[in-house]
């Protein structure tokens, strides 16, 4: 979906050109950055500044048109991470190793919905 460049210059600005999702730098490292509709527009969700968030492309291409994801014990849907909404430190924190962990039911269910346990390093969740 087209983007005008005045909006997504908006959106990697209130992101300080960082994943809005693992926080990794999107500034000459080499990293692809991607806008994320956080909702996802398969599911209504608009090109807002509101909808929009700053995202790798390892997060973009894991998180898909998902806005939630199963709890593989309960079998009930969690919500997923929502930038616009979520404070990063409630649901997340880095370990010593630099590796993202799960602090709560949204920062882990973020984690399975992602597939980052078997995956290259981004997320470990926490039992």
């Amino acid at each position: 979906m087209y983007v005008p460049n005045n909006l997504r210059i908006r959106v990697s600005l209130r992101a300080s050109f960082s994943c809005e999702y693992c926080g990794r730098s999107l500034t000459f490292n080499g990293i692809a950055s991607q806008l994320d509709h956080i909702r996802p527009v398969s599911r209504n969700g608009q090109c807002t500044f509101e909808n929009l968030a700053m995202s790798c492309g390892h997060c973009n291409w894991r998180k898909r048109d998902c806005e939630d994801a199963v709890d593989p014990e309960t079998r009930k849907r969690v919500r997923l991470f929502n930038p616009r909404v979520d404070d990063w430190n409630t649901h997340f924190q880095r370990n010593p190793s630099g590796r993202i962990v799960g602090r709560d039911s949204v920062g882990i269910h973020h984690g399975y919905a992602f597939d980052t346990v078997t995956d290259i390093p981004v997320t470990v969740l926490l039992k």
